[in-house]
């Protein structure tokens, strides 16, 4: 006796339908797996609104980020305006910090070791103050 192919084909197709529980209807299917298929299709529709939820938040994250590059850079141009002013109001300020190292008051400033200046520090630039207290310092 033998069979022939497509029979063979036909049993396997029939034992793979009845295995597979997402082309069983919901007549045949029992209450448990109702009960798992609902669960399933639960966290489907769960897991899509978080990815919705996701893309919306990514979106609104897109426009508040160039709404808040344009306001910082009208307060970049903003603040280089100001910043010629300051430059300004500097300059004219200098005539005071000459008068700041001749001042009585200030004097263990600029006498006392534990307040000096290190040059060897990253950020120690060279100013016409700094080199005023040093003129001071070595007529002493």
């Amino acid at each position: 006796m033998s069979f022939a192919r497509d029979v063979e084909s036909i049993g396997k197709n029939v034992a793979m339908k009845l295995n597979d529980p997402s082309t069983k209807d919901s007549d045949d299917m029992t209450v448990w797996e109702k009960y798992l298929q609902k669960r399933k299709e639960a966290k489907k529709a769960k897991k899509a609104s978080r990815r919705d939820q996701i893309e919306q938040q990514r979106q609104e994250r897109l426009v508040t980020a160039k709404a808040n590059a344009k306001a910082a850079k009208k307060t970049r141009e903003a603040e280089e305006d100001s910043s010629d002013e300051d430059n300004a109001l500097f300059k004219e300020s200098r005539g005071d910090m000459d008068d700041l190292v001749s001042d009585n008051r200030l004097e263990k400033l600029f006498s006392d070791s534990r307040f000096a200046v290190d040059p060897t520090h990253p950020s120690y630039k060279k100013s016409s103050v700094i080199n005023s207290i040093k003129r001071k310092k070595s007529k002493k």
